[in-house]
């Protein structure tokens, strides 16, 4: 019986192993993440014992968000976002609640030429609020202190393209990642009868996705999408006491930094609407 020496074999393994771990890949991505935002309270304690909320947030935008320079962002940004929340006092400062907002992926902004397109509809997040109205030397005056985390639902492509040492052709991965998006917030308001005037900040995280790289095959992340850094918004506008407990709020806001985006100023609106007394 004639004895095969493993030495061609081994010779074999090795050269697919090598060639695999030289393989090179370009890889683009894109993500549909939500526009940022700040958190929409007036400043002023609730009124009742629980009520809900319903808005929009991007109404009206002086201009188209663009990417950052060098931030190889592959983003694409809702030009139509809404918003709603329950909330219920806790006490008669304080309320707890649950907040959701909805980024439609239908005409959504393409930062940059060069990212894939993607359809695999709208990026959407619900999660917890809270939210504290605390008292100044003036009973018309109070300073809001809120905070709210989210968990967003946020679809992605990618298009990996062999480049050498590898099967040629491109492998296409549709899916969507759970990023947590934070918001915290001080909101000072002043009342003035049935009017509510207010300005604050909010430092939200803004998610992104690496727009382009090269990589050698390994896959090292499940995770395609970032949670990203935190940006500052700046936001004023007015609420108009309806009766009833029904109320109506106008506020515009704008980003004051810019990472990984840069945001015109916006006009958002939003309703109140009781639920109890």
């Amino acid at each position: 019986m004639r004895t095969l020496s493993p030495l061609p074999l081994l010779v074999v393994v090795t050269s697919i192993s090598g060639l695999a771990a030289c393989s090179t890949y370009s890889v683009r991505r894109s993500a549909l993440v939500p526009h940022v935002a700040p958190i929409t309270r007036s400043g002023q304690a609730m009124e009742r014992g629980a009520e809900s909320s319903l808005g929009v947030s991007t109404l009206v935008q002086a201009g188209a968000p663009t990417e950052v320079a060098n931030a190889n962002a592959g983003l694409f940004i809702p030009r139509t976002q809404v918003n709603a929340a329950f909330r219920a006092r806790y006490n008669e400062r304080t309320d707890v609640g649950f907040t959701w907002e909805q980024g439609l992926g239908k005409g959504a902004t393409k930062l940059s030429p060069d990212q894939p397109d993607i359809d695999a509809g709208d990026v959407y997040g619900g999660g917890i609020a809270i939210f504290h109205s605390a008292r100044t030397r003036n009973p018309d005056f109070s300073i809001g202190i809120a905070a709210d985390i989210m968990l967003f639902s946020i679809p992605f492509i990618e298009y990996r393209t062999c480049v050498e040492n590898c099967i040629e052709g491109t492998d296409i991965t549709r899916g969507r990642n759970s990023i947590a998006v934070a918001s915290l917030g001080i909101i000072p308001s002043y009342k003035l009868s049935r009017w509510t005037l207010f300005g604050g900040l909010t430092a939200r995280n803004h998610p992104t996705i690496d727009k382009g790289s090269v990589d050698n095959g390994i896959l090292v992340s499940d995770d395609e999408v970032s949670a990203g850094d935190f940006n500052i918004i700046a936001n004023a506008g007015a609420e108009l006491d309806l009766g009833d407990g029904f109320r109506a709020m106008v506020h515009i806001y704008q980003p004051m930094t810019a990472n990984p985006v840069r945001y015109k100023p916006t006009i958002g609106i939003g309703v109140t609407l009781p639920l109890a007394d």
